[in-house]
C-alpha cells in the first residue's frame, strides 16, 4: 500500500509479493531440529536487545514495546522475531513505509495470531505491519518460492527476539534469476494498470509509482545479487550498478526510487520508459 499510513488494523506489507508472501503461510509446519529450551530462548532475546540499536531511531520505542508484547503473548511458542527492509534505515520514511518483521513461531496456532491481532490497531496506528508468519520448516522449504523476499531479509535484518533464522540461509541463484525476470516484467504490466486505475488523478498516480518504485528497487537488489553482489547496498550505489548492466543512465527510475513524493505524469512516462528496457533486459540475466 502507497501514501499516508493510517491503518486501524496491522498493516500488510507494501507490495504485493509481501502480501502473497504473508497470505500463503497458512499450513503448520512442524519445527525442524531441536527446538531451543525457553530458558535459551531468554537468553538470545535479551542478548538480541542491542539489535534494536540497528533500527531507525524514530521507530526503535514502537518495535521494542511490539517485540516485548510479542514475546509475553507467544511464550514458548516464539523461535524468532526479526525486523528487516527500511525499517533499519536511519531516514525511514513514517508518511508511506510501516515496519516490516518475521515471526517465527515453532507450530502454527490460529488462536494466537488472533491473539496477536488484538493489538493491531495499537501497532498499526505506531506504523508497523503485520509480521510475516513463519515455521522453520516453511522457511527451509520456501527458499526456492520467494528467493527474492528471502534475500532482501537476508541482507537488511535485525533479529528482536529469539534466533536468527536468516543467518545461513542460502539463495540459488538460478531461483533468484527467474523470479527478477518475472517481477521485471510484472511491474511493466503494473505501470500500464497504474494508468487506467488513477486517470487523471496525480496523487493517486504519484503513490501508485513509490509503490511500484519500492518493488523494482527490491528487484534490482536481486540482480545486484545475480551479478555477486549480495551484501546490502544504498539505492544509488544498486542504481548506479543496474545502468552499468543496462548501458544507459536510468533518469526515470532515479526520480522514483529516490523520491518521496511530487510524482505526476511527466515523471510517470519516463519511468515508464525506464521499465520497459529493464524488462526487455531481462531475459539476459
Amino acid at each position: 500500500m502507497a501514501g499516508r499510513v493510517t491503518a486501524d488494523y496491522f498493516l500488510i506489507g507494501q507490495s504485493r509479493r509481501a502480501r502473497v508472501l504473508f497470505e500463503v503461510i497458512v499450513r503448520e509446519r512442524p519445527a525442524e531440529g531441536n527446538p531451543l529450551s525457553q530458558e535459551e530462548r531468554v537468553s538470545t532475546s535479551i542478548a538480541d536487545e542491542n539489535n534494536i540499536e540497528l533500527i531507525s531511531p524514530i521507530m526503535r520505542p514502537a518495535l521494542q514495546e511490539f517485540a516485548a508484547l510479542i514475546q509475553k503473548l507467544t511464550g514458548p511458542r516464539l523461535n524468532g522475531l526479526t525486523a528487516f527492509g527500511q525499517v533499519l534505515s536511519k531516514d525511514f520514511d513514517l508518511a508511506h513505509l510501516a515496519a516490516r518483521s518475521v515471526l517465527v513461531l515453532d507450530g502454527i496456532d490460529l488462536g494466537l495470531l488472533r491473539r496477536i491481532s488484538e493489538h493491531g490497531p495499537q501497532f498499526g496506528a505506531k506504523h508497523i505491519a503485520a509480521p510475516l508468519v513463519m515455521t522453520p520448516g516453511y522457511i527451509t522449504a520456501s527458499l526456492d518460492t520467494f528467493p527474492l523476499e528471502f534475500a532482501e531479509i537476508i541482507q537488511r535484518r535485525a533479529t528482536l527476539a529469539g534466533q536468527d533464522y536468516f543467518a545461513d540461509l542460502h539463495v540459488e541463484t538460478e531461483h533468484l534469476r527467474l523470479q527478477c525476470e518475472r517481477e521485471l516484467k510484472q511491474i511493466l504490466i503494473r505501470l500500464r494498470q497504474a494508468v487506467l486505475s488513477a486517470g487523471t488523478h496525480e496523487g493517486l498516480l504519484g503513490d501508485l509509482q513509490l509503490d511500484i518504485g519500492r518493488q523494482l528497487l527490491r528487484t534490482l537488489r536481486g540482480v545486484s545479487w545475480i551479478h555477486g553482489k549480495k551484501d546490502y547496498a544504498p539505492s544509488e550505489q544498486v542504481l548506479g550498478e543496474t545502468e552499468q548492466w543496462l548501458g544507459c543512465r536510468l533518469e526515470g527510475a532515479r526520480s522514483v526510487i529516490l523520491s518521496h513524493g511530487g510524482l505526476g505524469w511527466p515523471e510517470f512516462q519516463t519511468f515508464y520508459h525506464d521499465v520497459e528496457k529493464l524488462a526487455e533486459k531481462a531475459d539476459a540475466l
